[in-house]
């Protein structure tokens, strides 16, 4: 319609004085077709569009804030640009799409459109942590030692009687530990502790999930007036854990903090407990397993010919300290001892806290009908 106006003013020089009115519109059949197409070009099917009184109606609900501006654009893209009369002196203008306007004819857009609220926030993720602890200790003690130093003592005297004029004289030398001494021992001790824990914590939770045992040994002890009294010792494991998945990513960040105690033996009643503890940070891939750490200690003590100490006193007046004929000493003191443990640690996300209860039940026979 634009062009068939400008080319009768352009031709028809004649007429020049003689105003050309547009008054033309737009048809209904048109709009519909307008309609039709953004409502396609928009491509949600929560979102229509429909013409009322030669107004575009945007209807309909939007997913958010984008996808509303982004069908209100693609309307705008689609309204065509009108001749409008200004007044009747003017010869009238061409109205952009930008413009719009409520007069003349013009296509208008009206924004009826919803914003949908926000879907609520899927529940965060439960995620397994098994943990487990190796420990090994050995202790091996050999000794061997042949001992012969024959001491001699001598508690000789010599007495003079001046009445009688006699002199008598006693000669005693005292020979002890005449016969060679063997000692020989043997001791080993091994220990082979593994210890398993599992927890189930939440993703990303603001306190660490915390697993604690302990047990409590008791040792008498005498004092000096033969008073007897149990004294406490408790052996106590602690675990913290805190969990988080990665986003866009298979692993899980974990933070752990734990402390082992182990009853290893006795040693003259006593309890003999290690005491270990770890913490750190790490990264791992769902479901695979890493050594978090672990430390390993290896003592070998050897010691040859030492000759125990020892007090000998001879016999007779004056009580003088033997001396030994010849020593000879031969001897091996060996001991060995070796201590290392290692911690384990396998996280993986599962859908539900009771789907991770399967090695659990498995493991205590907890299914029904089964014994």
């Amino acid at each position: 319609i634009i062009r068939v106006v400008d080319a009768l003013k352009d031709r028809d020089a004649k007429k020049k004085n003689v105003p050309i009115k547009n008054v033309a519109q737009i048809s209904r059949v048109t709009m519909n077709i307008i309609a039709e197409r953004i409502e396609r070009e928009i491509g949600s099917p929560d979102i229509q569009v429909r013409v009322l009184n030669n107004n575009i109606l945007m209807e309909g609900t939007a997913q958010g804030n984008f996808e509303a501006d982004r069908a209100i654009e693609i309307a705008k893209t689609y309204l065509p640009e009108v001749f409008v009369q200004k007044n009747k002196a003017d010869e009238g203008e061409v109205k952009p799409k930008q413009a719009g306007g409520q007069t003349g004819g013009l296509p208008i857009i009206i924004d009826l459109l919803r914003i949908a609220p926000p879907p609520a926030s899927a529940p965060g993720k439960d995620i397994k942590i098994t943990m487990n602890y190796v420990e090994l200790t050995n202790e091996y003690d050999k000794t061997f030692n042949f001992i012969w130093s024959p001491l001699v003592s001598d508690s000789s005297n010599f007495q003079y009687n001046s009445g009688l004029g006699e002199l008598s004289a006693n000669l005693v030398a005292t020979v002890s530990s005449l016969f060679p001494k063997l000692n020989s021992a043997k001791s080993h001790g091994h220990a082979k502790i593994l210890k398993t824990g599992q927890i189930i914590v939440k993703d990303r939770a603001e306190q660490p999930a915390a697993i604690e045992s302990s047990v409590d040994f008791f040792t008498r002890t005498v004092d000096a007036t033969g008073n007897s009294a149990l004294t406490p010792v408790q052996v106590q494991n602690v675990t913290k854990v805190k969990a988080a998945t990665i986003p866009g990513s298979d692993s899980l960040e974990l933070g752990l903090q734990i402390t082992l105690n182990s009853l290893l033996g006795t040693n003259q009643g006593a309890p003999i407990i290690a005491k270990n503890s770890l913490q750190t940070q790490v990264i791992i891939k769902n479901g695979d397993s890493a050594a978090l750490g672990g430390f390993a200690v290896d003592e070998a003590l050897s010691g040859y010919n030492r000759e125990p100490d020892r007090n000998v006193s001879g016999g007779g007046q004056g009580q003088q300290q033997g001396s030994p004929l010849f020593n000879l000493n031969r001897g091996k003191n060996f001991r060995r001892n070796k201590q290392q443990y290692i911690i384990f640690v396998t996280p993986e996300v599962i859908r539900t806290a009771s789907a991770g209860t399967e090695d659990i039940t498995r493991k205590f026979r907890l299914n029904a009908g089964e014994r």
